[in-house]
């Protein structure tokens, strides 16, 4: 079977003058003929109005017609045999202005008559185009035209009309008026008919068959008829344009300048002349990315310079904007002609070439939002403690500005997270975050606390372009981070003391020992100058020991050397604020300066309640030097010398141990021999030659040969003189347990109490009546006297003195007499009966020798025998 074929239809219709339609028609059996791409394009709304109609004339056609002829519209979809136009006629100027509809030509006409006019009368008239979706163009610029009077041969008519052609035209001219004839020029001069109007006067052409027009022509024509009035001259240019547009420039109305996220980009194409535009033609811009990015035509059609705009979207970048390359600039559906209808070359300059874009502006594009590269510190890798400033630096992609104060969380362990304010840097890729160290805070590798830890807190950061930077921050830790970049240990504790002790033994040290004090603090740390601890000496209050050795540990040494008058039995420091810098420094490794308070003096971790350690500068001194009878027989024998305090056995010269000491000439007993040392604690008899000894303690015995022969002249016949022979120790070396010497003393250095009590050496009866008491050594008259002739005549001698058998003791008074000191007590008695065995009760106490000590007599009883 044979497709059914298109014909082509011509039809023609006679309007006063010759007018040619043509018209295609497709007899279209269900859409075969139809492409894809046309039915869609079909099913399209179209809203886009032709092309206004361009060279609009008037012109007068006899004295009932005006002919009107224009140039063809353009539209984007119904082609220029589809477009119809309306025309508004008005026989004011500016009725039109108002566009009302007088006539509508058909489809494709570029002439149309205005027929049953007025004669010699003036019409005003405006056309528009009107495409097959009903969208009419703006209105055409107003003309006007006056009928001829009666029996004006009607003006000619030209067909095609005068306009702009890519081609040669075959112009036909015609007039309305039956039997006239035409004549016309090529040259722009006046035609004219001659006399009998049969022909033409030179240089004008009697018309007679279609007039080729091959380059641009000024035709002109005149209608004649014999006994009518000539018409009025026509006149026609005809372009005849064959040279198709080229670009002669891009550039845009933009200010060089940088332009960002958002705003609208203007181009503009400069061609070489004129050009009408269809549909969206577009150039695509280098924007980075993407790649490409086309901008739409906007407006120009009609002018040498066609606008095209695209806005800026995230990602574009360029620094230099310009078009892809040299066919950056395509149709997309479009045209781009000349009046005459030659298509634009579309060749474009080089990009960055004289005549382009990028060569005629400087426009930089930057929809690419700022990004974190780095983030680091501008410390140098190390510790550091309360108040210190870390200067953080965050690195951007690109200069960015600040407004503000955004911040940066960084990881401080406690708080677990410190926002810290952004402080300089906008107008600069790199911010500044200042981060001041406070107690509590602690990070062995400072960073911030998230990849989300860069805020705005209200603010903004922003390039020159205004794009809203990236806030996104690398993970902790991972490369770029603060905490790969950078080791800072942040050390916000600041170091304390835990306790103080010390590596000197435990005991009792004296002048010029050296006692070493430990402060152990809870961490390392570093000393500059020499700190002190003030230590509690008595004499003087406070003492200091010195800093020495210790720093870059956690333990402190200091120095106390012992002083002559520092005493303390149990070594404390002064109070818990006794640790002083004195101008120095304590410091741990991030510089937080040390918490001085120690442990209040003598609580837990206190040097006094950790150690022992007495200090004793004061000597030793003899409190007391006291003779005495150790073996009880009424003759001393030695002296016990009380210490103030213990004192050291190795210092005694010649000390034996548990035994009496070989004799030795450091120390010396006036009128006595055989000096030797004996020691012990109250030793007071001794048993076969030992004494009972204990070590180091603050009692001396210095033990010496029994003297008879000091004691033989008259009743005295016993040892005990009652004076004290004088102690001396000529030589040096004693000390006590903090080996503090014994001061060395001389003769009579030492008179001290007679700790030997009376010792009844035996009794005389010289008479019956008189009984003579013999002691070791001198009592005091004032406690063994009484009754007649005693110096205490008022007291009863029976209070004091009893004897057995029925005697009493009537007075008693010192041998020498009555308030004498001396050994012998003389008691008066009743008679006594001879050979009579007599016991004499002494009262307790009542018998004292000068040093108050009570006559020592087995029951306080003496006895003796009666005589004649």
């Amino acid at each position: 079977m044979a497709w059914p074929a298109c014909s082509v239809v011509r039809q023609s219709a006679l309007l006063l003058s010759a007018v040619v339609l043509l018209s295609l028609s497709c007899r279209n059996f269900g859409n075969f003929w139809e492409s894809p791409a046309k039915k869609d394009s079909e099913t399209k709304a179209d809203l886009v109005a032709p092309t206004v109609p361009t060279g609009f004339n008037a012109v007068q056609g006899g004295s009932t017609q005006i002919n009107l002829n224009w140039t063809a519209a353009t539209d984007e979809t119904t082609i220029q045999s589809a477009i119809v136009y309306e025309v508004c006629q008005s026989l004011a100027a500016g009725i039109c202005n108002t566009f009302t509809v007088s006539y509508t030509t058909p489809a494709g006409a570029v002439v149309f008559a205005a027929t049953g006019l007025t004669a010699s009368t003036t019409y005003f008239y405006r056309i528009r185009a009107k495409d097959a979706a009903g969208n009419a163009s703006a209105a055409s610029t107003e003309v006007s035209a006056t009928t001829g009077a009666p029996g004006t041969v009607n003006d000619p008519v030209f067909a095609p009309a005068a306009g702009t052609y890519n081609v040669t035209q075959n112009v036909g001219i015609t007039t309305s008026t039956g039997g006239a004839i035409i004549c016309y020029t090529t040259d722009a001069s006046a035609p004219a008919c001659d006399g009998p109007k049969t022909g033409c006067t030179a240089p004008a052409s009697l018309y007679s068959t279609t007039i080729s027009l091959p380059t641009t022509t000024t035709l002109r024509a005149i209608a004649c008829l014999a006994a009518n009035t000539d018409s009025a001259i026509t006149t026609g240019v005809y372009t005849i344009d064959s040279v198709a547009p080229t670009i002669t420039n891009v550039t845009s109305l933009l200010a060089d300048g940088t332009y960002g996220l958002g705003q609208t980009v203007s181009v503009q194409v400069t061609f070489s002349e004129v050009v009408n535009v269809t549909g969206t033609p577009q150039i695509n811009i280098a924007t980075g990315s993407p790649a490409i990015t086309p901008a739409n035509y906007i407006s120009g059609s009609g002018s040498t310079t066609l606008t095209f705009g695209y806005v800026v979207a995230s990602g574009n970048i360029s620094g230099d904007l310009d078009y892809a390359n040299t066919t950056a600039l395509t149709l997309n559906g479009g045209t781009i002609l000349d009046p005459a209808g030659n298509a634009a070359i579309l060749t474009l300059a080089a990009p960055g070439a004289a005549g382009s874009l990028g060569g005629n502006k400087a426009l930089v594009i930057d929809a690419q939002q700022p990004a974190v590269t780095s983030v680091t510190a501008a410390n140098a890798d190390g510790n550091f403690g309360v108040g210190s400033v870390i200067v953080i630096q965050v690195q951007f992609s690109e200069v960015v500005t600040v407004t503000g104060l955004p911040t940066l969380d960084v990881a401080t362990g406690s708080p677990a997270v410190t926002p810290v304010s952004y402080t300089s840097g906008s107008g600069t890729n790199t911010l500044v975050f200042h981060y001041n160290v406070v107690a509590g805070n602690a990070s062995a590798d400072l960073d911030y606390a998230s990849a989300t830890a860069l805020n705005l807190n209200g603010g903004t950061i922003r390039d020159a372009t205004l794009n809203n930077a990236l806030l996104t921050l690398v993970p902790p830790a991972a490369a770029g981070s603060l905490g790969a970049n950078k080791a800072l240990v942040i050390d916000g504790s600041q170091p304390t003391v835990i306790n103080v002790t010390s590596t000197t033994t435990n005991g009792l040290y004296g002048v010029g020992a050296n006692i070493n004090v430990q402060v152990v603090f809870s961490e390392a740390v570093y000393v500059g100058g020499t700190p002190q601890i003030n230590l509690s000496t008595i004499t003087p209050t406070m003492t200091p020991a010195n800093y020495t050795t210790g720093g870059g540990t956690a333990t402190l040494n200091f120095s106390y050397t012992v002083a002559p008058g520092n005493s303390n039995a149990d070594l404390d420091y002064n109070s818990s604020g006794a640790l002083i810098l004195a101008g120095g420094s304590i410091q741990d490794a991030s510089g937080n300066t040390a918490i001085l308070n120690l442990p209040a003096p003598g609580a837990a971790g206190s040097l006094g309640a950790n150690k022992a350690i007495s200090i004793d500068t004061a000597p030793p001194t003899i409190l007391s030097a006291a003779t005495l009878d150790l073996n009880n027989n009424g003759k001393i024998d030695a002296y016990r010398i009380t210490f103030s305090e213990a004192v050291l056995d190795s210092t005694f010269p010649g000390y034996l141990n548990n035994a009496i000491g070989g004799v030795t000439g450091s120390w010396a007993v006036a009128g006595y021999s055989n000096v030797r040392l004996i020691h012990g604690t109250q030793v007071s008899v001794m048993s076969s030659g030992f004494f009972t000894d204990t070590a180091n303690d603050p009692v001396l015995y210095i033990a010496f040969d029994e003297n008879a022969g000091v004691c033989n002249s008259g009743l005295q016949i016993g040892c005990d003189t009652g004076t004290k022979p004088d102690l001396t120790m000529p030589g040096s070396g004693l000390t006590d347990m903090a080996n503090n010497p014994l001061a060395v003393f001389g003769a009579g250095g030492v008179i001290e109490a007679d700790n030997a009590p009376p010792k009844l050496m035996g009794t005389a009866v010289p008479n019956n009546v008189t009984v003579q008491i013999v002691l070791s050594e001198n009592v005091a008259s004032a406690t063994a006297e009484c009754g007649p002739g005693s110096s205490q005549p008022g007291v009863s001698c029976s209070t004091r003195y009893t004897i057995n058998n029925g005697l009493t003791v009537n007075s008693a008074i010192m041998l020498g007499g009555a308030g004498v000191n001396g050994p012998v007590i003389v008691l008066t008695t009743s008679l006594q009966s001879m050979s009579t065995l007599y016991t004499i009760t002494i009262g307790s106490g009542i018998v004292q020798d000068l040093a108050g000590q009570a006559i020592t007599v087995p029951n306080n009883t003496v006895t003796f025998t009666g005589v004649i």
